[in-house]
């Protein structure tokens, strides 16, 4: 059984962001290619994240982990990670030009009992942590965590800082921890190359 329900990320969803982005600051409004090229309309997928960054660091990721249509979902969060990230201010005209945009297509999450089984590389995880009545969360998309380079136990200490919690990464804080895993498909593209193979086909001068 395919994880990814016979879709994954290729250069032509990125496209389908930049564009999406780029009609909007540009004040077209919304103005979405007719198709993603060899995805059906109906294509839904289990999770969806949107991340920009702008000469190599984090500008903007949003997403979700549950159901989505991938031609709604990838619409709204290529609009919502550039202008709705609230560790950024939104995004600007003047900047598109600098942006590389990245599309992951999510499996399914997995609960794992050990919080260090799992691979690097492979898995992205999803962390809850509870202390103190509260509900501390974060995540890291499967390629974060390589290219960071970090080890599992820094992975967990930058989640519990991602999170909000002041906890370190201790055995009993690790203990504590819900973990789930889950695989990602992903591509990427700069907005120069949109720019130079789609922008003009895709309605604008």
């Amino acid at each position: 059984m395919d994880i990814f329900n016979g879709v994954r990320a290729h250069k032509m969803m990125c496209a389908y962001a930049l564009h999406t982005l780029d009609a909007h600051l540009n004040n077209c409004g919304t103005k979405y290619p007719a198709a993603i090229e060899g995805v059906p309309h109906d294509a839904d997928v289990n999770g969806l994240f949107v991340t920009y960054e702008k000469n190599d660091r984090l500008r903007g990721c949003i997403g979700r982990f549950s159901q989505i249509n991938l031609h709604e979902g990838l619409g709204k969060m290529a609009i919502t990670a550039a202008m709705q990230d609230t560790r950024f201010s939104p995004m600007r005209k003047d900047e598109l030009s600098s942006l590389t945009c990245s599309v992951t297509i999510l499996s399914k999450m997995t609960p794992i009992d050990r919080w260090d089984d799992w691979e690097i590389g492979r898995h992205g995880i999803y962390m809850d942590y509870r202390e103190g009545g509260r509900s501390y969360s974060a995540t890291f998309l499967p390629s974060v965590i390589p290219e960071q380079g970090w080890t599992k136990k820094q992975t967990f200490e930058h989640l519990l800082a991602k999170s909000g919690s002041n906890a370190r990464a201790t055995p009993e804080v690790l203990s504590k921890c819900t973990v789930h895993t889950y695989e990602g498909s992903k591509a990427g593209m700069t907005y120069a190359d949109y720019s130079d193979s789609f922008r003009s086909h895709w309605g604008f001068n």
